[in-house]
């Protein structure tokens, strides 16, 4: 058993402690630390925005947004990938699949527990990826690309990547999809549920000028103005 102290400061509360390891990051200073609890091992990486602890799979993954890098490193194996020009990335804590988008628009589904990549080309495409559930199990992702104009949703998994729903952004002359999906859900894995919002239309200009005088609380009256 590791019976040394170690003192960290700055660590963020959302941190990993099991029997066997501590991962903890410190977001101002973008450092991850790694301590094995069984063994006298630190370890400490740089340039960090972000991580996820893969349970399953005993996989530590990190994200560097400067140089657009993911690092995936599997501590019971010994075994790390690094992909470049990533752009996004989601991964399911329970299946520890993970799934990322590239600077190309290519789509990639990552099966950590067998280590195979499937990648979906996309490439000239003006969608762009904004937003991915998983479905219950961690098997199936749904991705939402838009552009200017419309939506797509598509069902990825490690077999395929298959359009399920399509539909223009805009509804009618006042409402409209909203387009940072922070209202998506996924209803037993069968129904999708997105939020709306308002279009952004400007009121139409009168021909008669606003005066504004500087004792007043509000927009000078008509009649006043004459």
């Amino acid at each position: 058993k590791n019976k040394k102290e170690y003192r960290l400061k700055n660590i963020h509360p959302n941190l990993i402690l099991d029997d066997e390891y501590f991962i903890g990051i410190d977001y101002s200073g973008k450092k991850l630390f790694k301590i094995g609890l069984t063994t006298p091992q630190l370890d400490s990486l740089g340039g960090i925005d972000g991580f996820s602890w893969l349970a399953a799979t005993r996989t530590l993954l990190t994200f560097n947004r400067s140089k657009k890098e993911l690092m995936l490193y599997n501590v019971k194996e010994g075994r790390a990938n690094s992909f470049k020009n990533v752009v996004t990335y989601s991964a399911d804590q329970g299946s520890g699949n993970i799934v990322f988008s590239d600077t190309s628009h290519a789509t990639h589904f990552l099966k950590m527990k067998t280590n195979t990549l499937k990648t979906f080309n996309n490439k000239n495409s003006s969608y762009i990826l904004k937003k991915m559930i998983w479905d219950k199990k961690g098997e199936d992702m749904f991705t939402f690309f838009y552009n200017k104009d419309s939506l797509k949703v598509y069902r990825t998994s490690e077999k395929a990547h298959n359009l399920v729903f399509s539909h223009s952004l805009y509804l009618n002359e006042h409402m409209m999809l909203d387009t940072l999906f922070n209202q998506v859900k996924l209803l037993n894995d069968e129904r999708i549920a997105v939020g709306i919002k308002r279009r952004n239309t400007l009121e139409p200009l009168t021909n008669q000028p606003e005066i504004w005088l500087g004792a007043d609380k509000g927009i000078t009256p008509v009649n006043e103005q004459r």
